[in-house]
């Protein structure tokens, strides 16, 4: 386990570091864990996971974001799109890997929306009053995928990453495009995984048999 400040530097350097370190722990003693406390946007996470999996461990990769996302029931953003990210080595394949937000839809889709003058999809955003909007102008917050489940999931990430490190959340975190004076000062979390140390040295083959079965169905 450790703790890596990022000093207010670049997300990415910091995550990388985050990384190398949390696979070499991983490789030594089986698991790595490693938070990362004031740091700023970091880019895709599936990056980091691929990191780990290209060394036959597992990966767990979060991070929290400022808050454009109203909780479910909610009118009023307290939630960012805290995406996580999961990776999973495969026998003679590409890892397996899941990145996702936990917002119904990406930010950028919306600005996407404003410049082609589109409308998007339902149950993805709402306006200032609380209500459901596929307009992108009239868009306030985004909606959390899976309504309870995805706020229940961002809520974690958040309480994983910021509380744990004693950081800001919620609200409470500096905007992206908001004070240019501020620092962010956000954290993220590294975890990597040694199958081999849980006495599985046949986890890569068994992920390959597994993904076989499910791109059949």
């Amino acid at each position: 386990m450790a703790i890596l400040d990022s000093d207010d530097g670049m997300g990415h350097s910091a995550l990388i570091s985050a990384t190398e370190h949390a696979i070499k722990l991983a490789q030594q003693e089986g698991l790595g864990f490693v938070s990362v406390k004031n740091t700023s946007h970091c880019g895709a996470l599936s990056y980091f996971a691929e990191m780990i999996t290209n060394k036959g461990l597992v990966a767990i990769v979060m991070t929290q974001t400022d808050t454009c996302v109203a909780p479910h029931g909610g009118a009023e953003r307290f939630l960012g799109t805290n995406p996580i990210a999961f990776g999973f080595p495969v026998e003679n394949s590409h890892p397996m890997i899941v990145d996702m937000a936990t917002s119904a839809t990406a930010f950028g889709k919306i600005l996407h929306a404003k410049e082609t003058g589109k409308h998007i999809g339902e149950g993805l955003a709402i306006d200032k009053n609380g209500y459901g909007t596929t307009d992108p102008y009239k868009i306030e917050n985004l909606l959390p995928f899976g309504q309870h489940k995805g706020s229940g999931i961002a809520l974690a990430i958040d309480a994983l990453t910021g509380v744990l490190m004693n950081a800001n959340f919620g609200n409470h975190i500096v905007r992206m495009y908001g004070d240019y004076d501020k620092m962010r000062k956000l954290a993220s979390l590294v975890i990597a995984i040694d199958p081999k140390k849980l006495g599985n040295p046949v986890f890569a083959k068994t992920m390959a048999q597994m993904v076989t079965e499910f791109a059949c169905r």
